[in-house]
């Protein structure tokens, strides 16, 4: 059994008040993960802000049926991360940080914008994080797929009809259809291939 699964995570930093609270989820997670990279230049901790997470929230589960990385245009700072399998809050900020070779101290600017999220996670009036997360599952799930065809994880390719269970496959990339959330054509094939079930899994994160 396959299923292919989402997950998105927008995070949003302001400059406010404080408090906090499994997995690389949590808000402790999430807030020391943004501490260890501030600590590497000498900026201060930032904290969790139930406020903030709970907008965090909000708009995670506004984006969970497109799964588009599209900016919320509230009143905090924000980044937005998604990704396919096991991607959780943690990997997130370590996809930020790794802008960090893009980033000039000296004249405290960009190499072509390619440091923006990892200049929100040491921004150093940001004090305080709010993250939240919100889920759905969709995925096509089959059996008796010919052990070639079940190296190709489900959902990153579309198997077009027609030909033998051989030679039989044209594989098309379908990540603009995972980009935006949508499950990918039932993947028929022509023999000796049972639909065992349809369902699917998609995360949203937001911090």
């Amino acid at each position: 059994m396959w299923f292919g699964k989402f997950l998105f995570a927008a995070y949003l930093m302001a400059s406010v008040l404080v408090t906090i609270t499994s997995a690389q989820n949590s808000p402790q997670d999430y807030v020391d993960a943004h501490n260890a990279v501030r600590a590497e230049v000498g900026v201060g901790p930032i904290a969790w802000n139930k406020t903030v997470a709970a907008y965090a929230q909000k708009y995670a589960n506004s984006r969970v049926e497109s799964c588009e990385l599209e900016h919320s245009g509230g009143p905090y700072g924000e980044n937005i991360a998604e990704g396919y399998g096991n991607l959780n809050g943690v990997d997130a900020v370590k996809m930020w940080a790794s802008e960090k070779p893009f980033y000039s101290h000296d004249t405290n600017s960009c190499v072509d914008d390619e440091c923006l999220h990892y200049t929100q996670v040491v921004w150093r009036k940001s004090v305080h994080l709010g993250c939240g997360r919100a889920s759905r599952y969709d995925a096509v799930i089959k059996e008796d797929i010919p052990e070639s065809l079940q190296a190709l994880r489900l959902g990153n390719y579309k198997f077009a009809e027609g030909g033998t269970t051989d030679a039989a496959f044209e594989a098309k990339s379908c990540e603009e259809e995972f980009r935006r959330c949508k499950s990918p054509d039932m993947n028929r094939v022509v023999h000796d291939v049972s639909i065992v079930a349809a369902s699917t899994v998609q995360t949203i994160l937001s911090c």
